[in-house]
């Protein structure tokens, strides 16, 4: 239903236009607003006009008319003034046209949600396509903006508005949705380019976000991927990528394999490999250390360099991990082994504080 906000804005506008006096009703004879005070007491009347067979009377001076949507009535409106006949006729349309344009934006929304969460059948998508004008063979892309809101819809739109058509909607709480047509599949900064424009804008406003985006979708059907795609970048980007605000589903690597895994399975896996201290637990030089060589592709010299400590030292610190863990970085298998561990480590931390 049209916001009274909006219906309001709409006839006191036309009031002043046309020097007509306007007074609107809904079909259980409710007075939803009045330019002014001279419809007072008209009850009956507007009762006994709903009843009637007429779309549209002239009662003591004032025309009655009947506002439908595909053969229902919604409203009633009462007009007085010289020009009466006219700015009824008029305003009916406007209320009309208003109407079904918003019926039509629910229609596609609610289209566009059940499609996103794969709730429709093919013949369903191929029906709904059609009615509302959807090329099914355009292709797609889904961005999750994690943080943003339904009223940052028009912000968005703004930033994005000379990167190809898009439509942007509320799927769940605390995110927005955006579909943008594709043009060329292969073009990866045209994806990146898009997300850029969303973060900058809400960069302006002193926001953080997180946006993740899925591969793009070939036909209507496939949407539903990309969005659970673009659903699973910011969650696993949030767990192994904290720094980075934008992620790509195609870039989430191992992070996107730990991410689905159940957790008994993480707690045996660490059980397994550590018997005593796990690597959460080790202080921070270490866990620096540990991070630097692992930036590094295990490079004693390097590492060494880049922390402003003797190699020895390294070594020495890269000992005592491999005394307390078993496990020695230097291996290539041992420093796989515990790599793995950390992200695992990672997601069960995470999976916990969601639980709470």
């Amino acid at each position: 239903m049209v916001s009274l906000n909006r219906l309001e804005e709409i006839l006191v506008r036309i009031r002043q236009l046309s020097g007509c006096e306007l007074s609107l009703w809904d079909s259980l004879c409710n007075r939803l607003y009045a330019t002014d005070g001279s419809f007072e007491g008209l009850d009956t009347s507007v009762r006994n006009f709903i009843t009637s067979n007429a779309t549209a009377l002239e009662i003591a001076q004032v025309q009655y008319a009947k506002v439908m949507e595909e053969g229902r009535l919604i409203y009633v409106l009462l007009v007085s003034g010289a020009d009466a006949p006219l700015t009824a006729r008029l305003t009916v349309n406007q209320l009309e046209n208003l109407s079904e344009a918003f019926r039509e934006k629910i229609d596609k929304d609610s289209f566009i949600r059940d499609l996103l969460l794969d709730n429709l059948l093919l013949v369903d998508i191929r029906t709904g396509a059609a009615k509302l004008a959807l090329d099914n063979e355009q292709l797609r892309c889904v961005y999750v903006v994690d943080g943003a809101a339904r009223q940052d819809i028009p912000m968005i739109e703004d930033a994005v508005k000379d990167r190809g058509k898009s439509v942007i909607c509320v799927v769940e709480e605390g995110s927005l949705t955006c579909i943008k047509d594709i043009t060329d599949p292969s073009d990866e900064g045209e994806l990146e380019e898009y997300a850029s424009c969303i973060r900058k804008a809400f960069a302006r406003e002193q926001r953080e976000i997180r946006i993740g985006y899925g591969t793009v979708a070939h036909d209507l059907k496939d949407i539903s991927h990309s969005y659970k795609e673009a659903h699973m970048a910011v969650k696993v980007g949030k767990i192994f990528f904290e720094d980075n605000r934008v992620m790509s589903y195609s870039s989430l690597g191992i992070g996107r394999l730990i991410y689905q895994l159940p957790v008994p399975l993480c707690k045996m896996f660490i059980s397994e490999i550590f018997e005593g201290i796990t690597p959460d637990e080790f202080d921070e030089e270490t866990l620096t250390t540990i991070s630097r060589f692992f930036e590094n592709s295990l490079n004693v010299s390097e590492t060494s360099r880049q922390l402003f400590i003797h190699r020895n030292t390294l070594v020495y610190r890269l000992d005592k991990i491999q005394k307390v863990t078993g496990l020695d970085l230097r291996v290539f298998d041992d420093a796989i082994t515990f790599k793995i561990a950390l992200l695992v480590v990672k997601y069960m931390k995470y999976v916990e504080e969601e639980a709470f």
